[in-house]
């Protein structure tokens, strides 16, 4: 191994290293915050979702991972919901920014 392949191991580790102290952090606000947040695949089935949902709503993870998101709502909140993602898809296509 020459020293530009041993310099891009060290790169790629300290790279690897840095991503991982990230993602702990990230994993420790997301778990200390009080407000319920979530992320969903692009059929809006839950792929994550953090403590509150337990603290306020009595929902575990367990229970709600893999859930569509739209169970959760009413149907006047779904309605809501498509217009504001419908708004949005519009903005992302035209390359505006939602203030």
């Amino acid at each position: 191994m020459d020293n530009n392949d041993e310099l891009q191991v060290q790169i790629q580790y300290a790279l690897v290293e840095k991503l991982s102290n990230s993602n702990r952090r990230q994993a420790k606000l997301l778990a200390i915050l009080d407000e319920c947040i979530f992320e969903c695949d692009k059929h809006l089935n839950l792929t994550y979702i953090n403590e509150a949902w337990k603290k306020k709503l009595g929902y575990s993870s367990d229970s709600l991972i893999g859930s569509n998101i739209t169970k959760l709502m009413n149907c006047d909140d779904i309605m809501h919901f498509v217009a504001y993602s419908c708004c949005l898809l519009a903005c992302l296509k035209e390359g505006k920014l939602l203030v």
